[in-house]
């Protein structure tokens, strides 16, 4: 005598939750690889922006520059434009572009005055500097960096290193070659690029008594403290720390 059978036994039971198990965790785990390679996906395509971002923010700083003033291996001095065209050298005129090793950020630094200030206070406040001042990297660092007018612009972040390499030692040098690694602890990569100077004042540095002068430096104030050191803190040859 024959009889249907209409459950399972409770062998087959057993076995039917242990395929169905065992499929789910390779489908959890498959998903799971593929959010992460999505996630690390995104953050390759993140850091690669930042990257040409800031390259380009540091190309563009270089190309409008005058003079690159001073260069160590992660930081330099521009000198961005005569404002006043009065051939000199003012402290706003000043721009420092510096790896800040405790957030690793790279920013561009700078003493920005009011638009308010009334021009006898802004005149008595930019002084004029000498190319000499300007070629000490610390000494330019320290008075941008404690001016209360000093203004501060992220370039790019997640940077690791930032190397700035110069072919020949500024004030002269017309060239800068610029490296950054951006990542994080799992993955990081290195961006390079070149800038030059489009309309140098390379032309007007002269070498006078030890150290650089601009044909204009006669006319510069006479309280400029700086060691006067031609090669400022760096002789521009950067390098990965």
């Amino acid at each position: 005598m024959k009889h249907d059978r209409k459950a399972f036994t409770l062998v087959e039971f057993l076995m039917a939750i242990a395929i169905m198990s065992v499929t789910a965790l390779a489908v959890a785990g498959v998903s799971m690889a593929l959010s992460s390679a999505y996630a690390h996906g995104e953050n390759f395509y993140q850091y690669l922006q930042d990257s040409r971002a800031g390259i380009l923010s540091i190309q563009e700083a270089v190309n409008n520059a005058k003079l690159v003033t001073a260069a160590g291996s992660n930081a330099m001095v521009l000198w961005t434009k005569d404002t006043n065209s009065d051939g000199a050298i003012n402290l706003s005129e000043l721009s420092v572009i510096s790896l800040q090793s405790n957030g690793g950020e790279i920013t561009q630094s700078r003493v920005v005055f009011p638009a308010s200030m009334d021009s006898t206070t802004r005149t008595a406040l930019d002084e004029s500097k000498t190319l000499a001042w300007a070629t000490n990297l610390s000494t330019v660092q320290s008075a941008v960096a404690t001016s209360p007018y000093k203004a501060e612009t992220v370039l790019t972040s997640d940077v690791r290193s930032f190397a700035i390499r110069t072919p020949v030692d500024p004030p002269l040098t017309t060239l800068v070659q610029i490296e950054i690694a951006i990542g994080d602890a799992k993955r990081e990569f290195t961006v390079s690029s070149a800038a030059s100077l489009r309309a140098d004042r390379t032309g007007d540095v002269g070498f006078s008594k030890g150290e650089y002068v601009l044909n204009t430096d006669s006319n510069t104030t006479a309280n400029d403290n700086g060691n006067g050191n031609g090669n400022g803190n760096g002789n521009g040859n950067g390098h990965n720390r």
